[in-house]
């Protein structure tokens, strides 16, 4: 069962799907708390004159101008910030806490599907005993009836055919039943890949 559960947290297409959400909630906050820090720019401008103002490409350059400067923001008023930040934060714990939701729910899907498998089993090796029992009480009446033992009946010949028809039922309806439980076990692991003809593909001995 450990096993089955380990292969879940890494197959579940599902559970990726909420760590990615988690992920992309972090590196939120790392955009935020960029957001609440000191702001400096670096501005360099430029300018250069044509030489007659009828040649945009015949430059002076002789008259260039240039300019470089520093803008520093410091992190005063920062409001829209802060609240994005704590935006940031709430979003996180509650795709966190989502995520450790899921990943319980899946835990607790394979376990449910694990028992049912075990219970399945058990029901077939039952099934199966009680077909064999079945098939021997057939072959006694039978011999009973062919050797003209006393207290023989066709009554007796009867019931233990239909006693062993009803075994037969039991036995397929929990073969039926417990490949039901496997698909249902492959399906919350998230291994249960279907081929092209239509078969599953054999992926987790149990």
């Amino acid at each position: 069962m450990e096993v089955a559960i380990e292969l879940a947290l890494v197959s579940r297409l599902d559970l990726n799907t909420d760590q990615d959400r988690v992920d992309d909630a972090f590196r939120r906050i790392k955009v935020a708390e960029n957001g609440l820090k000191a702001d400096l720019d670096f501005i360099l401008d430029g300018r250069v004159n044509s030489k007659d103002g009828r040649r945009p490409a015949s430059f002076d350059f002789s008259s260039e101008q240039w300019s470089a400067r520093l803008d520093l923001d410091l992190p005063l008023d920062r409001k829209r910030e802060r609240n994005v930040y704590r935006r940031a934060l709430i979003s996180y714990e509650v795709s966190k806490r989502s995520a450790d939701l899921a990943t319980d729910s899946v835990k607790l899907q394979v376990r449910n599907a694990w028992r049912s498998l075990q219970q399945a089993k058990t029901d077939y090796a039952i099934n199966l005993l009680d077909l064999s029992v079945n098939l021997r009480r057939v072959e006694e009446e039978n011999i009973r009836a062919d050797e003209g033992i006393e207290g023989a009946s066709i009554l007796d010949q009867v019931d233990a055919q239909n006693a062993l028809t009803a075994a037969q039922t039991a036995v397929t309806r929990a073969l039926v039943q417990h490949t039901i439980s496997l698909l249902e076990l492959w399906r919350d692991v998230g291994i249960l890949y279907v081929e092209k003809n239509g078969q599953w593909e054999e992926t987790l001995d149990v």
